[in-house]
C-alpha cells in the first residue's frame, strides 16, 4: 500500500479497532497579555 502524504510528511496512525486515526497534537497556545 502507497504511503498517504500525511505519511510521507512523518505522520504516524494508531489503530484503533478496525480504524486508522492519526496521531495528532495540538502546539501549546502562547499566553497573550490583556491590557
Amino acid at each position: 500500500m502507497a504511503k498517504s502524504l500525511f505519511e510521507e510528511l512523518g505522520g504516524k496512525y494508531e489503530r484503533q479497532g478496525d480504524y486508522l486515526i492519526p496521531c495528532l497534537t495540538v502546539p501549546a497556545e502562547e499566553e497573550q497579555p490583556i491590557g
